[in-house]
């Protein structure tokens, strides 16, 4: 279940690897099916990815 969406489609997620959610990479499910990882914090993740930065 994504714990956010944008409103081009696409989904955000978390990669839940290990017991440490700090550790937990933000996962992006695209809507045209492909998926991509960022290592940063979720606040760093939005903060970009709102700015037009991030990208897979």
């Amino acid at each position: 279940m994504p714990w956010a969406e944008s409103d081009g489609g696409d989904k955000f997620l978390w990669t839940t690897n290990g017991t440490d959610p700090r550790q937990w990479p933000v996962t992006v499910a695209s809507r045209n099916g492909g998926r991509w990882h960022y290592e940063g914090g979720a606040v760093q993740f939005l903060a970009g990815y709102c700015g037009g930065g991030l990208g897979p």
